[in-house]
């Protein structure tokens, strides 16, 4: 058990440098970007600097700063995705089936987080269409936002080695080229008491139900 509560998200990950957060320009006023825009934290929780606080926008058209509005002190399960690789690689109607499995308090409980990788393609009307076809129930947001930033919190929240996009070794997005094992696991996790794990989304629905009690969705922890 001691094992297990160990922090399971990407091993190696550490707080984004300072360096990868340099100043960019207010893209209201049409201004090119410098890098991804993070934002310091209000009140870090344990596992923090898994989650770069970027600014995110659900499907409601809603923004929200991912670490301090959607992340402390919550319950929750995340999944990387896009509308168009769910076709593809279907997740979300096994997912649909793990919310519906758990008790009404557990649902109001737990904040699912669903992640696009395609942010270009994925507006917030898409994903709402997205979310209301697939039956998405209370609680489940579907993030879009600025590619830079959401690209910096992929890297950071799961590992993996890039194809380059360029001849040059030294290319900015080669970091971030490849989706990994992020269309295929899920993480989920307490954070206020900073316990987290992860999950194959795909593997029975009654599964990932169960594991949640782990980390507190049953009232027990």
């Amino acid at each position: 058990m001691k094992n297990r509560r160990a922090f399971l998200l990407a091993a190696g990950a550490a707080a984004v440098p300072a360096a990868a957060l340099a100043a960019r320009k207010d893209t209201a006023s049409g201004a090119s970007r410098r890098g991804p825009r993070v934002f310091p934290y209000r009140n870090p929780g344990p596992s923090a600097c898994y989650f770069p606080n970027v600014a995110v926008v659900d499907q409601f058209g809603r923004e929200h700063r991912l670490y301090d509005d959607l992340i402390q002190d919550r319950i929750l399960a995340i999944n990387f995705m896009s509308v168009d690789g769910d076709q593809r690689y279907p997740v979300t109607d096994n997912l649909v089936q793990v919310q519906k499995l758990l008790p009404a308090g557990a649902r109001r409980r737990l904040q699912w987080l669903s992640i696009t990788l395609d942010a270009e393609r994925d507006t917030p009307e898409r994903l709402l269409e997205f979310a209301r076809t697939k039956g998405a129930g209370e609680n489940w947001l579907f993030l879009t936002g600025d590619p830079e930033d959401l690209a910096v919190l992929h890297a950071n929240i799961f590992v993996h080695r890039p194809t380059p996009l360029s001849p040059s070794a030294n290319h900015p997005r080669n970091a971030f080229s490849v989706p990994g094992c992020s269309v295929g696991l899920g993480r989920y996790g307490n954070e206020a008491l900073g316990r987290w794990g992860s999950f194959p989304l795909r593997i029975a629905p009654e599964s990932i139900a169960e594991r949640f009690s782990w980390v507190g969705l049953d009232g027990r922890a």
